[in-house]
């Protein structure tokens, strides 16, 4: 769709939430074998890291597609007002996903779980556990 039809955004929302997701699971599989099974020696593994969170911008773009969906642009010009909301509040969530992990990063506290997610985007300081 985006190849086809280039001005089209919901051609690249689609693509964008393929490759956000691709991304993820293989940022998410590198990360097991870099800091469960080799504990850190597998080289640019903190790319996997930073990759990994790939999953909250594919979580976005599924939202921005239902928006715009079938034709790529909104229904009504009176739902531009929750476009823009959804998307500050996106940009807001995907960004502190991404600072949590970079954080994760510089201080070198990088732990994953078995399924490849952070521990830290999991246990924020605002987690209860």
């Amino acid at each position: 769709m985006a190849w086809r039809k280039p001005r089209n955004p919901l051609g690249w929302c689609l693509l964008g939430l393929a490759v956000a997701g691709a991304f993820s699971e293989d940022g998410s599989l590198y990360a097991i074998a870099g800091y469960r099974v080799r504990h850190g020696t597998l080289p640019l593994g903190w790319v996997a890291v930073l990759a990994q969170p790939g999953w909250a911008i594919a979580i976005v773009l599924i939202g921005l597609t239902v928006l715009i969906f079938p034709d790529g642009a909104l229904p009504s010009a009176r739902l531009r007002w929750v476009l823009w909301l959804y998307l500050a509040m996106g940009l807001v969530w995907m960004g502190s996903a991404y600072v949590i992990t970079v954080d994760a990063i510089l201080r070198h506290n990088i732990r994953v779980d078995s399924g490849g997610n952070l521990l830290a985007l999991n246990n924020g300081a605002a987690s209860p556990s």
